[in-house]
């Protein structure tokens, strides 16, 4: 109930009678549901979960205490105008970024006796900071990646596929009981140059960078991590490739502190990177929040506004990527804590592993 009470501080200051939320992310942040398909009314007075007859059983068990359940009737809409007409309210808030443009329609048309309210990121906002339930499952998820990955480690040789090694590590990652957070990317020689490219059939080769980038969720909860290994001996370029990367992501964790500029953060690893003359082929941003979703706020870009606060999961992650040579990304899972941070993927390690 403290998420909720929150929330209804939030809805109180902005004078929403309520709040529509249709992003099941929300929903799952909010009552603890962990199926596909439901909706929660936010009003003064009472707290609804709405669902369809697929889910009753499982709304049942799972639920926490704070919601009236509502069975979904003929369509979301048509139930919700119920519930809505019998509280009397006068206006209510739209999460507008998860309704299609259809969906605003209709509900345009069959809530006309409301006025109806966007409003954008109330509950990601508070989902910036986890709370220690929060952490204790995110480091879970961590250790679990960790640990697949160590396990596939000894037996990365030449010959074997980027698919082969992507489908057996997220093999490992459910053996060791967690869940895959994202589709694995595995990515060799020239093939790592593409920052989100897709496993091929492609087969490793001497010389060849190696770009693991993987995650595990446990209980609903992510973690985010990248390495990158050499087949072979390196040359003078690919050290120097790699140390950039390494130095950069460094420098950015020395600078992992409550109250810096997200677009500060960015900067200091850009440049760390432009030193070496490598600055055009970082493609992306440092960084990006993790919980329940992948990727969720904050985003630590160069046009990012906010700064770091204390109960903030994120990920550090720099790359460099040259087209017809390969790329290198280092990333880590970070909790941002009063006095600094603690890195939550350090077992594995980042110095370059050869092979």
């Amino acid at each position: 109930m403290d998420r909720i009470n929150k929330l209804q501080k939030i809805l109180s200051r902005k004078k929403l009678d309520g709040l529509l939320i249709s992003n099941i992310i929300n929903v799952q942040y909010l009552s603890g549901f962990t199926g596909s398909s439901a909706d929660v009314l936010l009003t003064a007075k009472e707290n609804y979960f709405i669902t369809d007859s697929r889910y009753l059983e499982q709304t049942q068990k799972e639920i926490k205490n704070g919601f009236v359940l509502v069975r979904e009737e003929k369509g979301l809409i048509k139930t919700l105008k119920k519930l809505l007409q019998k509280q009397g309210l006068k206006n209510l808030g739209l999460e507008t970024n998860s309704l299609t443009y259809d969906q605003y329609q209709e509900l345009l048309n069959e809530l006309s006796f409301i006025e109806l309210i966007p409003t954008y990121g109330l509950v990601q906002k508070l989902r910036l900071i986890k709370d220690e339930d929060e952490i204790h499952k995110i480091k879970h998820a961590c250790q679990i990646a960790e640990d697949a990955f160590k396990v596939l480690l000894p037996f990365i040789k030449e010959g074997l596929s980027e698919h082969d090694l992507a489908i057996e590590l997220e093999y490992l990652i459910k053996k060791k009981g967690g869940e895959i957070a994202f589709e694995t990317i595995v990515l060799s020689g020239r093939h790592s140059s593409l920052p989100h490219g897709k496993p091929s059939h492609k087969k490793l080769a001497l010389g060849d960078f190696i770009l693991f980038d993987w995650g595990a969720k446990y209980k609903g909860y992510n973690c985010d991590l990248s390495r990158t290994l050499l087949l072979g001996n390196p040359t003078h370029r690919q050290k120097l490739v790699y140390s950039t990367v390494k130095n950069a992501q460094e420098e950015a964790l020395e600078n992992l502190n409550p109250g810096i500029k997200f677009a500060q953060l960015n900067k200091i690893a850009t440049e760390r990177i432009g030193k070496n003359g490598l600055k055009r082929f970082f493609r992306h941003s440092l960084g990006h929040g993790v919980g329940l979703e992948v990727h969720e706020l904050p985003k630590i870009g160069h046009s990012s506004k906010g700064t770091l606060k204390s109960g903030m999961v994120i990920t550090i992650e720099p790359g460099v990527y040259i087209p017809s040579f390969g790329g290198v990304r280092i990333e880590d899972t970070v909790l941002i804590t009063d006095k600094g941070h603690k890195v939550l993927t350090d077992r594995v390690s980042k110095e370059l592993i050869v092979i």
